[in-house]
């Protein structure tokens, strides 16, 4: 009879201990993950010998690294790895280990916990998967001769596996870390030969654009995107390249060809997550090309992206020289008003205060917008020889005052 009572209290709770992981791991799925933290923690304090007990802990683990609580993660891989020496999984919860001291630049530690997978499971699929991102933290700590050597080796020891061809990258990537350039030139020649309709193919046009641009100049590598971008290409790789080709537009002052590519890139991917960043750049060279109306118009379309973005203000910013080169003043001072009470940037709101002394300019007040510009000359700021060269033409033109223009001239001199 206490046999079977003992049973019954058992099976209940068995039942209890595998209804919280199952909840737990539905709460996961749902997104919830600081809930699905305490229902795994149940399962832990009613068994923590059982293999349930592992399963919830490497979930709280899961979960603390979707939470992006990197810190909590590591500690919890570490409580596993250490506490349950018959662990079955144990290759996933070092490769998991390994990941999120990455992600928290822990390099060292990781490339220890990457090497652990190397020598003691060195066919186990989470040990293959670790490859590029073991290079990855090696490379971030400028041992780019080890990243070479164990890169050879990987070589060697992995040939027939899928994400080979990114190791092969990151061995020319060291390469040319360690100014090995005809080494490295060769093993891209390798890529863009042996893996012609690779992914890994465009990780390598978009390393050797890099190469280019300075071996040769803006020009030579703008003829080289150009022509990549003329042909058929992976959609990733295209937003990629199509920006990189953008932004060297814009650098060459070729504001045109920049917009025109900047304005296919917004449109063509404008569910991506740095739609923001293409549309900051977008609206910088329509303010080049003088197309402020069509930085007003495209707000009403645009505002929607910037709604938790940290280039929020620096978007509105860009609105308010629009509306300041169309003479629309007073819609200007209020949003540099709002710009100047929410940004924590100084070099953002030395701009909205330079601004709004032109502003005052146009206005008529031109004392006013001397004193507003004096602020930005008492310490070293990006726009000082403009500010000072700015508060001189005031002087020069406004009130006759050669003398006291004179002396602001000279200090951009000085300054420069």
């Amino acid at each position: 009879m206490k046999k079977i009572i003992f049973t019954l209290i058992f099976m209940v709770l068995f039942s209890y201990i595998f209804a919280d992981l199952n909840f737990g791991k539905k709460l996961f799925e749902d997104g919830l993950f600081g809930e699905a933290i305490v229902e795994f923690e149940k399962t832990i304090t009613a068994a923590p010998t059982s293999e349930n007990a592992q399963n919830a802990m490497f979930l709280i683990g899961k979960s603390y690294r979707k939470k992006d609580d990197y810190l909590m993660a590591e500690a919890t891989f570490k409580r596993l790895l250490d506490g349950y020496s018959n662990l079955s999984f144990r290759e996933e919860a070092i490769y998991n280990l390994a990941i999120v001291q990455f992600e928290q630049k822990k390099y060292e530690p990781a490339i220890l916990n990457f090497e652990r997978l190397l020598e003691k499971y060195p066919l186990n699929d989470f040990t293959k998967k670790s490859l590029v991102t073991y290079l990855d933290a090696i490379y971030n700590t400028k041992n780019y001769n080890r990243v070479v050597v164990k890169a050879r080796k990987l070589i060697k020891n992995y040939e027939n596996y899928s994400n080979i061809p990114f190791v092969y990258l990151w061995l020319a990537k060291a390469y040319f870390a360690n100014q090995m350039l005809a080494e490295g030139q060769q093993i891209l020649a390798e890529i863009t030969t042996k893996y012609s309709d690779h992914i890994v193919h465009w990780a390598a046009v978009d390393l050797e654009v890099e190469l280019i641009q300075k071996q040769n100049g803006m020009q030579s590598s703008i003829l080289y995107l150009e022509e990549k971008l003329s042909g058929e290409i992976p959609r990733s790789y295209e937003e990629k390249l199509r920006f990189k080709l953008a932004k060297t537009y814009c650098f060459s002052d070729n504001f045109h060809k920049s917009y025109q590519h900047l304005k296919t890139i917004v449109e063509k991917f404008s569910n991506s997550e740095n739609l923001d960043e293409y549309i900051i750049l977008l609206t910088k060279t329509q303010l080049a090309l003088s197309e402020y109306a069509k930085i007003e118009n495209d707000y009403q379309n645009f505002k929607k992206v910037f709604g938790e973005s940290l280039l929020k203000l620096d978007y509105e910013f860009y609105l308010a020289e629009a509306k300041y080169f169309r003479r629309k003043h007073d819609e200007a001072t209020d949003i540099l008003q709002e710009i100047v009470g929410a940004t924590s940037s100084q070099k953002l709101l030395n701009k909205a205060k330079f601004l709004e002394a032109k502003i005052k300019v146009a206005k008529g007040n031109y004392r006013l917008a001397i004193e507003i510009s004096q602020e930005l000359t008492d310490a070293n700021f990006a726009i000082r020889n403009d500010v000072l060269q700015f508060i001189g033409k005031i002087y020069f033109e406004k009130f006759n005052d050669f003398q006291t223009a004179l002396k602001y001239f000279q200090k951009v001199e000085l300054s420069a």
